[in-house]
């Protein structure tokens, strides 16, 4: 959680992300996420890669808040 907060206040102040994103409740939203797609993971059996369907779901956090 803490490296989290440390990265997105980093990135935004270096006007990498969004200043109106919230920090914690960004950091809510991408931990439920990856809890989400973990959980689902272990009902399919491990039937699909983990690791790639993390990283589309990054791609599309990290495209939510980063600076234009």
């Amino acid at each position: 959680y803490q490296v989290f907060e440390k990265l997105i206040e980093k990135g935004k102040l270096k006007g990498e992300i969004k200043q109106e994103i919230d920090t914690k409740h960004t950091i809510n939203l991408v931990t439920t996420c990856f809890r989400g797609v973990i959980y689902d993971w272990c009902l399919h059996k491990g039937e699909f890669d983990l690791s790639e369907h993390g990283k589309e779901i990054m791609n599309i956090m990290l495209n939510h808040i980063k600076s234009e």
